[in-house]
């Protein structure tokens, strides 16, 4: 509710009507709901699919929830952290990363207690299966990139403040591809083998070349930052395939069709946008507002549909229970489905 609140208080600022208020001001709104947006509701998402997915088959540890508890609690400090600061008016002059730097490092810090979660979940299986492994390998991963690439020297985010930003879309929507990947396979309603995985690697080898290209050479030009823009579309094969593989239809799951659909349309959507010749066009009507609200006001919002339903069915599970007390409240607030 809170990220909803400086959403509409921004909302009222583009039209010309302002609180009298030093602190809740233009910018500090819009970077308040824009960072809770980003860093309250999607990655507790991410996070907690594995461990939805290991209860589904079985798979349970009293010692990974605990550690789990852990890396929930020390997330929310982040967030109350970065709410405070960003209303004080401590930013980076970021369009989406906009908190102290320094904030970055309660994110790590939770981050191993959701390693040694996994683990911990990892050790109950006597053949751990591949996308375990590789949730694992991202997993221990992800503490390093983010002090990476959040780094204000020598990563990423410093050096996309102007310009169209290809490199920072690719990495974003890459983000999101693992939650669709587990949503996929939990709702599956047959085996669900993934195929066409060139089409998520090869993203991923241009992202990094373009992180790498900005820490070790200097600033990308349009054109290549257009190229790394066009590396998006391959999502677009690589989502419908996984969906007629797992049988998702509109008729047996309409949220995640429409979810995945919002996403693939916000994808050709932002391609079309860095064509020169219609940027301008479009930068000067409501589209472009509309193209960064359909991903997360439809696309992601419906996420939560298909996947809180069988959780929730079986509110004796004490998952479930720890899922309803920690992460439900926080992530449901980021949109007004509440009375």
């Amino acid at each position: 509710m809170l990220g909803l609140a400086f959403g509409f208080e921004y909302s009222l600022n583009l039209l010309g009507y302002f609180l009298p208020s030093s602190i809740i001001t233009a910018p500090n709104a819009r970077s308040v709901h824009v960072s809770l947006m980003l860093y309250g509701f999607v990655p507790l998402m991410l996070s907690f699919l594995p461990f939805v997915l290991m209860e589904k088959e079985n798979i349970h540890s009293d010692k990974g929830l605990e550690k789990l508890k852990i890396y929930f609690t020390l997330w929310c400090i982040f967030l109350v952290f970065m709410t405070l600061s960003l209303l004080m008016g401590v930013h980076r002059g970021l369009v989406f990363y906009d908190f102290a730097y320094e904030l970055n490092f309660i994110l790590a810090f939770s981050g191993v207690f959701y390693i040694l979660a996994l683990y911990d979940y990892i050790k109950v299986y006597k053949v751990i299966p591949l996308w375990i492994k590789v949730s694992l390998y991202l997993v221990i991963a992800s503490p390093i990139a983010l002090l990476v690439l959040m780094n204000p020297i020598i990563g990423q985010v410093e050096k996309t403040i102007v310009g169209p930003h290809g490199d920072n879309t690719l990495g974003m929507s890459f983000t999101l591809i693992p939650i669709f990947y587990l949503l996929i396979k939990l709702h599956a309603k047959k085996t669900f083998v993934a195929k066409y995985h060139a089409m998520w690697i090869i993203p991923l080898v241009g992202y990094i070349d373009s992180v790498a290209h900005r820490i070790f050479i200097g600033e990308l030009t349009y054109n290549q930052e257009w190229f790394f823009q066009y590396l998006t579309l391959c999502f677009v094969p690589l989502l419908l395939k996984w969906l007629k593989d797992a049988n998702i239809t509109f008729k047996n799951n309409p949220f995640l069709i429409i979810s995945v659909y919002s996403f693939l349309f916000v994808d050709i959507e932002g391609n079309i946008l860095f064509i020169p010749t219609l940027r301008w066009l479009f930068h000067r009507n409501d589209l472009i507002v509309a193209h960064a609200h359909i991903a997360m006001g439809v696309g992601v919002f419906l996420w939560q549909w298909p996947w809180f339903h069988p959780i929730l069915k079986s509110s004796t599970n004490f998952l479930s229970a720890s899922f309803i007390r920690w992460v439900l409240p926080l992530c449901s607030s980021h949109f007004p489905w509440q009375e």
